[in-house]
């Protein structure tokens, strides 16, 4: 018996480019600080005096690949990569969730 897989919604697991202006946006909104609860780390910190490190990421709140746990195959491609669909996390935080997504192993949001 064969089955045919059910091909992924249109767009799904290609990322687009985020303009210079949504990027801003996100890390204005961010206030500073990872989206994750309660998380006490800083999305930028100074590594030495005056020079600064970025210490967060992009994530996608419902992923773009199929097979991701997070992922919504009743999403439209449109809204995949909205700003209503993105948020920041701190490296740990970015690497934690997209570790549990893959079981055990990076996968992209």
């Amino acid at each position: 018996m064969t089955t045919t897989a059910t091909p992924p919604a249109d767009g799904a697991g290609e990322r687009k480019s985020l303009t210079p202006a949504m990027l801003a946006a996100l890390w204005t909104v961010s206030n500073g600080r990872c989206y994750a609860p309660g998380c006490p780390h800083p999305v930028v910190f100074e590594v030495r005096p005056g020079e600064f490190k970025k210490n967060a990421q992009v994530a996608h709140i419902y992923g773009v690949r199929p097979g991701a746990r997070r992922y919504r195959r009743d999403l439209p491609a449109e809204v995949r990569d909205s700003f209503e669909n993105l948020l920041l996390l701190c490296l740990a935080h970015h690497e934690e969730v997209d570790s549990k997504e893959a079981g055990g192993h990076r996968g992209a949001a």
